[in-house]
């Protein structure tokens, strides 16, 4: 699976989550700033376990690639191509 693939389900995911839709979620600002607080955040996070089986709660959170939707997607491809 490539970046794009997974950055594309993210974008849907916080769409939903926000109650956007999904071409104005902009992935290269903040995730705060896409509408995702702690409590959304969260089930983001639950969404990346149950679609590519990555728990970022087990491994720990790096604030390196939480900064945006780009970074957390190339992050989960990082963990897949292991």
């Amino acid at each position: 699976m490539d970046t794009e693939t997974i950055l594309q389900k993210l974008r849907e995911e916080v769409a939903l989550i926000t109650r956007k839709a999904p071409e104005n979620v902009d992935d290269s600002v903040p995730l705060r700033s896409c509408g995702i607080d702690s409590m959304s955040f969260l089930e983001l996070l639950i969404f990346i376990k149950k679609e590519w089986d990555v728990d970022f709660l087990q491994m720990g959170l790096s604030v390196d690639f939480l900064k945006n939707l780009r970074g957390l997607a190339g992050r989960i491809n990082e963990e897949l191509s292991k």
